[in-house]
């Protein structure tokens, strides 16, 4: 093929790429096509577009399938919180009692302790205490925030019952909200001894008080109405009889070899009875609480 021949064959297949990349004739452009300059606003908009934006926005959120619809509960457990706390406590209508309230006895004291409601205020909670000692009158102990108690047991043998309520003030111009009481008790029992002997004096008493886990004390010299120290404890009373009581002894028994007499496979023994002559004293102590304790020494009669 000369050079000529090569020239005519890239006219040809020029043209026939011409003819098949050709746009259709009598065909309109997309009518959505956009120009450079509308391209330009949807990139960078103009302030009246913004806000045309915005409203539709806000039109489309308004409307009621766009619209989540919570429960009241939901909507007051996700509420967005407020200086001082949670909204729900802002403004509670009324307090709720404490939980598991329980009293124990300790080593001759009383552990009372109770757990908080949690439906009250975190922070601004108190706790009033009320005490009965048997059936004397009901004492109102300080207010505490503290989850539990420990008092001593001056009084003994009798029930101790505690109320306890929940107390809080949401602000200074608001009434006090005081909640139902919650109840609990538990008895003391005895455990003092007490013993007694004749005062030096004329007339005088020496008293003497043993209780588990305290120390020993002795009250020397206590004539009747008077107090046992500094105790609350009182002495009202003392009496004096004559009196014998009976005793038996009991004497192992030896053969004449020194050996232990064994009957019946038990050691052998001479019971004898024993006469003692003395004074009874009857004596009345009255508790810090008011109840009086009476109990009786016998006193044997000196040589």
């Amino acid at each position: 093929m000369n050079g000529s021949d090569a020239l005519c064959m890239g006219a040809f297949c020029a043209a026939a790429c011409v003819v098949a990349f050709a746009p259709p004739v009598n065909v309109p452009p997309p009518s959505k096509q956009e120009t450079p300059s509308q391209l330009s606003s949807h990139l960078h908009p103009t302030a009246d577009q913004r806000a045309l934006q915005y409203q539709i926005l806000r039109e489309r959120n308004d409307r009621a399938h766009y619209r989540v619809r919570l429960p009241k509960k939901s909507l007051q457990a996700f509420a967005q919180p407020t200086p001082g706390g949670n909204p729900s406590e802002s403004s509670p209508d009324r307090a709720y009692p404490p939980l598991d309230v329980t009293a124990q006895v300790q080593a001759g004291q009383i552990r009372l302790s109770w757990v908080a409601n949690p439906r009250n205020p975190v922070g601004r909670i108190h706790y009033e205490i009320q005490r009965w000692r048997g059936v004397g009158r009901g004492e109102v102990l300080p207010l505490t925030r503290a989850s539990e108690i420990v008092e001593s047991t001056p009084c003994e043998g009798m029930t101790y019952l505690y109320k306890v309520r929940s107390v809080f003030q949401t602000d200074p111009s608001s009434p006090t909200l005081t909640s139902n009481p919650a109840e609990t008790s538990c008895v003391v029992p005895r455990t003092s001894v007490w013993s007694a002997k004749k005062g030096r004096l004329e007339g005088t008493w020496d008293l003497f008080q043993k209780k588990p886990g305290q120390p020993d004390q002795s009250f020397e010299g206590i004539r009747p109405g008077s107090p046992l120290g500094k105790t609350s404890w009182r002495m009202e009373l003392a009496t004096l009889r004559e009196t014998t009581i009976s005793s038996e002894t009991s004497i192992p028994r030896f053969d004449a070899l020194g050996r232990r007499v064994i009957i019946n496979g038990q050691p052998a023994a001479r019971t004898r009875a024993r006469v003692a002559h003395g004074l009874l004293a009857s004596l009345r102590l009255i508790d810090p609480c008011g109840i009086s304790f009476d109990f009786e020494q016998f006193l044997p009669k000196e040589e």
